[in-house]
């Protein structure tokens, strides 16, 4: 059980890491790739978005798994 906390906890904190570790060189990425500033901050939006919806997959699932558990007790007695 505490391998699977370490590493939920790891992945969890994934996405804060990468924005971190981003934010900074984005105007060395920009001169690398030779293009503007702006274009390259515009990639941190559907960094955000794809974090986010990768956040709700799992949230829905266990959603789905907790709502298909509670009726099993119910099965059992009919």
């Amino acid at each position: 059980m505490q391998k699977f906390l370490f590493l939920l906890l790891s992945l969890v904190l994934l996405g804060p890491l990468g924005i971190d570790l981003y934010l900074p060189t984005i105007p060395a990425i920009a001169l690398g790739l030779n293009s503007s500033e702006a274009l390259i901050q515009s990639t941190i939006s559907l960094f955000i978005l794809v974090l986010g919806l990768g956040r709700l997959s799992p949230a829905r699932w266990w959603i789905t798994m907790a709502a298909s558990r509670s009726h099993w007790p119910a099965s059992l007695s009919t």
